[in-house]
């Protein structure tokens, strides 16, 4: 990447499957700077989507190394998604972004303590009422909870 510093950087990623032995991407080298953007184009089943779980640490690489900012990768460093709680649960801060045009309007950090589990985490009063204030910051109610059957 000529003189400008990389900030996200992949050397020599590959990911094999153990279950079946297939190969989803071998060797793949690139590098960001910072303040970019990058995409990731090509076919159905070319290995996209593993290749972003891989940089993601969502899965374990079978080689090759991620940093970002320099540091080594291992565990998921970003969530981007649209289920709030999912967010809350897995996360250790969120970012509320407002409509287009996108801006932070509000960053705090998770703290439920301990070790997260699932069942006793989501039924945390603290656990709620994260899920409650971030559902309020982006404006919409939060949906009805599910009845047991």
């Amino acid at each position: 990447m000529s003189t400008e510093q990389v900030f996200s950087d992949v050397a020599g990623l590959s990911k094999r499957y153990m279950s079946s032995g297939r190969l989803a991407i071998e060797s793949v080298t690139l590098g960001v700077g910072s303040a970019k953007f990058a995409s990731i184009v090509g076919p159905s089943g070319c290995g996209k989507t593993t290749l972003l779980k891989t940089i993601c640490a969502l899965l374990q690489p079978t080689a090759g190394t991620v940093t970002l900012a320099g540091r080594l990768v291992t565990t998921p460093p970003l969530l981007v998604t649209h289920d709030i709680d999912e967010t809350v649960y897995l996360s250790d801060r969120i970012f509320v972004l407002s409509p287009s045009p996108s801006i932070v309007i509000r960053a705090f950090d998770i703290q439920l303590g301990g070790t997260r589990d699932q069942e006793r985490t989501r039924s945390e009063p603290a656990f709620l009422a994260l899920c409650n204030e971030t559902h309020h910051l982006i404006g919409r109610p939060r949906p009805a909870a599910k009845e047991s059957v």
